[in-house]
């Protein structure tokens, strides 16, 4: 049991350290760009976006973050 919190906590503490991290932010300013162009690109070619660009950066950034997560865990374990 003992084992697992560590774990917890070192999993934690290396994602707070990441949400302060400037390449992270970076990384979000790249996605944001690209999904950007990609609706751009739709209302060019459709006449409307289909897609919702601030949806479909969260859902990035919270499945990375969740992905990251538990490749924590796994790769700890």
């Amino acid at each position: 049991m003992n084992q697992w919190m560590n774990v917890f906590l070192l999993v934690a503490k290396t994602t707070s350290m990441a949400l302060f991290n400037p390449f992270f932010w970076l990384v979000i300013v790249i996605v944001f760009t690209q999904y950007r162009r990609a609706i751009f690109m739709e209302k060019k070619l459709f006449g409307r976006a289909f897609n919702n660009l601030w949806q479909q950066v969260v859902y990035s950034v919270g499945y990375g973050l969740l992905g990251g997560i538990f490749g924590g865990f796994f790769f700890c374990c």
